[in-house]
C-alpha cells in the first residue's frame, strides 16, 4: 500500500542525499578491505582451497553487507522505506543462494549441479 505523503512535513523526512549517505568509517573500512583483498590476490600466496573459501565467502558477505545498508537506508528515508526493504530482501536472497551453492563446493567438495535446488533463489 502506497502512503500519501502530500501533506507530510518535508523537513521532518530524510532527504535522498541523507538516505544514500555512507558513514565515513564504513567507507574507509570498505576501501581498506578491497585493498587488502586485492593485495592478497596479487601476491598469489594462497592455496587453491583457500582461494575457493575466500571467493565463496566474499559472494555471501558482500550481499549481506548490502542488505544491511539497505535496511539502514530504509530506516532513514520514510518515503522510500518499502523500496529499500525490497532491495534488501533481494540481497539477502542472493546471499542465501550463494551460501547454498558454496556449501556444495566447500562442504561436499564438488560444484553444485545445475539446475539444482540451490539455484532456485537466483531465478526471478
Amino acid at each position: 500500500m502506497q502512503t500519501d505523503y502530500a501533506g507530510a512535513d518535508v523537513n521532518a523526512m530524510a532527504s535522498p542525499r541523507r538516505a544514500l549517505a555512507m558513514p565515513s568509517g564504513a567507507f574507509a573500512a570498505a576501501v581498506i578491505a578491497l585493498l587488502v583483498m586485492g593485495l592478497w590476490l596479487g601476491l598469489n600466496d594462497a592455496t587453491l582451497h583457500t582461494r575457493e573459501v575466500v571467493s565463496d565467502l566474499a559472494f555471501v558477505v558482500a550481499p549481506a553487507i548490502a542488505a544491511g545498508c539497505c535496511w539502514s537506508a530504509g530506516r532513514r528515508s520514510n518515503p522510500w522505506r518499502d523500496g529499500w526493504s525490497w532491495v534488501g530482501r533481494g540481497c539477502l536472497t542472493w546471499a542465501g543462494a550463494t551460501w547454498s551453492c558454496g556449501s556444495y563446493e566447500l562442504g561436499l567438495g564438488r560444484y553444485a549441479p545445475l539446475p539444482s535446488s540451490c539455484a532456485v533463489p537466483f531465478f526471478p
